[in-house]
């Protein structure tokens, strides 16, 4: 007799072990992991919204933009310079913006230092520059900002020919300047690049440039 009160009080005992375990799980999976998702969640737009926060962070104005006649000629051609600065606090924003300044000021030069050429002895025998506009354009996808810096030359101008053309590629997520080939990687670019670099195994790194056009960014060569 007392051999079967005691099984009884086992059977007793697992069936309330059983029972809390049941509690528990029907507990855990309506409210803890309810909770859990909550967070996930909240932490995902947490997340999302930083990386937004970052995007607006980044913004583009006028580092140089001016203008100016040159050479004591009727014609009296002129120079516009419009360059980017890009808004920012950290130590790779500051070397981009110095980059693009000491890269591409002193190529301006080039319509002003010698603005005519002499094909004869008197002054009806000079030809003139006609002028030149240098400016940018610029757009971010993917939160890879792109910056296309570019000249408008007037065709028959003698500087026709000493064109400007530069890229400029800025990772925002990680603070870094990025290669052509790192960028086209992030933009989604990599089977245009991976195509050009076949046809073209023997072009060097630098002749890349990613390309703001009409139908969005895309992988060139430079000429």
């Amino acid at each position: 007799m007392e051999s079967k009160n005691n099984n009884n009080i086992i059977v007793t005992v697992l069936l309330v072990i059983i029972i809390i375990g049941l509690i528990g799980f029907i507990l855990y999976d309506k409210v803890l992991k309810k909770d859990v998702n909550i967070n996930n969640t909240t932490s995902n737009v947490e997340e999302n919204n930083n990386k937004e926060e970052i995007q607006k962070e980044i913004s583009i104005v006028d580092a140089v933009n001016y203008s100016y006649n040159f050479g004591n000629v009727d014609s009296n051609p002129k120079i516009n310079v419009r360059l980017p600065k890009i808004e920012g606090d950290t130590k790779t924003v500051e070397e981009l913006n110095k980059k693009i300044l000491n890269e591409i000021l002193p190529k301006t030069n080039m319509y002003t230092e010698e603005y005519y050429t002499i094909k004869g002895d008197t002054d009806s025998d000079k030809v003139y520059s006609k002028g030149a506009n240098v400016t940018y354009n610029y757009k971010i996808q993917n939160n890879v900002l792109v910056i296309n810096i570019f000249d408008d030359v007037p065709e028959g101008s003698i500087t026709a020919g000493l064109y400007i053309w530069c890229d400029y590629l800025y990772d925002i997520d990680n603070d870094r300047i990025l290669s052509v080939k790192e960028a086209a990687q992030k933009l989604g670019l990599e089977n245009d690049y991976n195509e050009i670099k076949e046809a073209n195994p023997e072009v060097l790194e630098n002749a890349y440039a990613i390309s703001i056009g009409e139908n969005g960014l895309e992988v060139i060569l430079l000429n």
